[in-house]
């Protein structure tokens, strides 16, 4: 669906009102993300519950799981890369949290 919004958009030369908001990663960083979305299905959570209501509550990904991850990489991710990451990470559980 997305692709064929960009082409709406070359053909227009307007932008949709659903890709509004949405941003594409440099292609550099493609990997990074595919990293942490691989990391973030194996992220911990909580079941919080009060009277009224139960949520999850995400937990960050832990250091000795990025740690195996990358050990198991066949090219492993320098120290930039994994601080990339954990950014990713505090941002994702910042958000996700909220809801």
């Amino acid at each position: 669906m997305r692709e064929n919004l960009k082409q709406v958009e070359k053909a227009t030369g307007m932008k949709p009102k659903e890709l509004e908001g949405i941003y594409e990663l440099p292609i550099w960083a493609e990997y990074l993300w595919n990293g942490f979305l691989r990391l973030n299905l194996r992220r911990p959570f909580q079941i919080v519950s009060t009277m009224e209501t139960a949520k999850q509550v995400y937990s960050p990904i832990s250091y000795s799981e990025l740690y195996a991850f990358n050990k198991l990489q066949i090219v492993p991710f320098n120290t930039q890369e994994i601080q990339i990451i954990e950014e990713m990470d505090t941002l994702y559980v910042s958000i996700i949290n909220k809801n």
